[in-house]
């Protein structure tokens, strides 16, 4: 029992060293995209062009949720944001529609 306990501890030492010498960057070039053509998460700015009602569209990004689109229920911090998407109803056809 002690071999193995010890034998896991060694194990979780190395694996534990091993990570710590692991560090990610990026380049100068990269970062200087940050809020030109990506957002400040590094995401893309520019949406895939397709249409937002068909479900399939991601829209440019453009800074987020504005203070236009806060409703006036909001009335202190701390309350849940408003869902940018609830004019985004998806109804599927009904068979009286197809004709």
């Amino acid at each position: 029992m002690l071999k193995k306990l010890t034998a896991m501890g060694g194990a979780l030492a190395l694996s534990l060293s091993v990570t710590a010498n692991v560090h990610a960057g990026v380049s100068s070039q990269e970062a200087a995209k940050l809020g030109k053509s990506l957002t400040p998460f590094g995401a893309q700015v520019k949406g895939n062009g397709k249409t937002i009602s068909t479900g399939l569209g991601i829209p440019d990004y453009t800074g987020g949720i504005q203070r236009k689109d806060i409703p006036k229920t909001y009335t202190r911090p701390g309350q849940h944001h408003p869902d940018p998407y609830t004019c985004l109803l998806y109804t599927s056809p009904s068979p009286r529609d197809r004709g």
